[in-house]
């Protein structure tokens, strides 16, 4: 996985020896989480995703808001005993209307449970130039050294290997 991502998204940096700035664009990739989970307001606490606090705040906005909206009451119901799943375009804005009157950061908490961006993969640049020197490794033993190994001629071998160690050392 790690040379694929390198040859789709650092190759220019990688094929000029630039390791850090190839860990540096992969640790920069994320990708979107899906989370299906019926999250209800002790699930909230419990796997510590939610603070107490947020959590209530969270639970008396639903409340305030089911007094005035026959879904708000079921959406309230629901998060107090099997929960809901978070991360459908229409959870997603009902968050959003129910936190009208709270923090920003705790509407984006809540609708994290749901959706959320994660890292692709966390790298350094001696991994990624330990993966680009096997990839090329790889390379030469599979379309150089095994064809000539299997044609049995000892000169071949011995001048597939001196041309794969000069081919590894150019970089």
């Amino acid at each position: 996985m790690l040379i694929n991502l390198i040859r789709q998204h650092a190759l220019v940096d990688a094929e000029a020896g630039n390791w850090s700035e190839v860990a540096k664009t992969l640790n920069a990739l994320t990708t979107a989480v899906i989370d299906t989970t019926h999250w209800s307001f002790g699930l909230m606490m419990s796997q510590g995703q939610l603070p107490s606090d947020l959590v209530t705040g969270i639970a008396t906005a639903v409340k305030t808001a089911a007094a005035a909206n026959p879904l708000m009451e079921s959406a309230f119901i629901a998060f107090s005993t099997t929960g809901l799943q978070l991360h459908t375009d229409e959870r997603q804005a009902m968050i959003e209307a129910i936190g009208v009157g709270l923090p920003s950061e705790a509407v984006a908490a809540v609708k994290s449970l749901g959706r959320r961006t994660a890292a692709t993969i966390t790298t350094t640049a001696a991994a990624c130039q330990a993966e680009w020197v096997r990839s090329a490794m790889n390379t030469e033993l599979n379309e150089r050294l095994q064809p000539a190994i299997a044609s049995g001629d000892c000169a071949t071998i011995v001048a597939a290997l001196r041309a794969s160690a000069d081919t590894l050392e150019a970089g």
